[in-house]
């Protein structure tokens, strides 16, 4: 795990929380407050105030991060943590360094943190993507500089364009569904829960899928899994 906390209580417990669970991370100390995000909720959507500027705006390179970016099987890196230049460049540099292993892409649009050129870079350096329904419209911007609402157009283009092997689309309550450049394709009905809180649902999907993946489970099988593991997380 890379990021940067601040020099404040709440750096230090997350710094501790992420020991206790012996997660290795290469996480700094910097002078800017420990990052936060206020979850904002009306009864359609849910909208994040994230504090600017944050610890992980300032994410240095070191030879520890490279270190870990030249032993590793894959990176997992998304568009929000990219919103500053320090840490841009230090993310940049580590999934060069990926190039010919698996580079694994989250988008998070969160306005006013939605920088095109950003969301095209890392499209262009991924080979697995995970989007959301809300995130076709930018997506489509990217790459046609016009919005198009049809999922299918929009996979097959960041296929053809970009080369990505394996793209998720999260369909929140309804499941998820995936495409591959091979021309697969699956669709995993969410099973249904009392919903507490969505917040990590897409990490949730994610995260599980990759590691499944690397356990060597089948794609299919992979994705019914992370969809039943989000659907979990969400109803606690």
């Amino acid at each position: 795990l890379v990021s940067a906390v601040g020099v404040d209580d709440e750096g230090t417990a997350l710094r501790k929380a992420i020991e206790k669970e012996d997660i290795p991370h290469a996480i700094s100390c910097v002078g800017a407050k420990t990052g936060s995000a206020k979850v904002i909720r009306t009864n359609e959507t849910q909208t994040f105030e994230l504090t600017c500027p944050a610890a992980w705006d300032f994410i240095q390179p070191s030879d520890e991060i490279l270190d870990v970016a030249s032993s590793a099987s894959a990176i997992y890196f998304g568009t929000l943590a990219q919103r500053n230049e320090i840490s841009r460049s230090t993310i940049r540099e580590c999934v060069n360094a990926f190039a010919g292993k698996l580079r694994i892409l989250d988008i998070n649009l969160r306005p006013p943190f939605d920088d095109l050129e950003i969301l095209r870079w890392s499209l262009r350096h991924c080979d697995i993507l995970k989007f959301s329904l809300e995130e076709i419209n930018a997506i489509s911007h990217v790459l046609f500089r016009s919005r198009i609402d049809d999922p299918q157009i929009i996979v097959q283009a960041c296929i053809d364009t970009f080369g990505i092997k394996i793209i998720i689309e999260s369909l929140g309550e309804y499941g998820a569904r995936l495409w591959t450049s091979d021309g697969m394709y699956s669709y995993a009905k969410a099973p249904k829960v009392n919903v507490v809180s969505t917040v990590g649902a897409g990490d949730a999907l994610l995260a599980s899928f990759v590691a499944a993946l690397f356990n060597e489970i089948p794609i299919k099988t992979a994705l019914r899994m992370a969809v039943s593991y989000a659907s979990e997380v969400i109803s606690q």
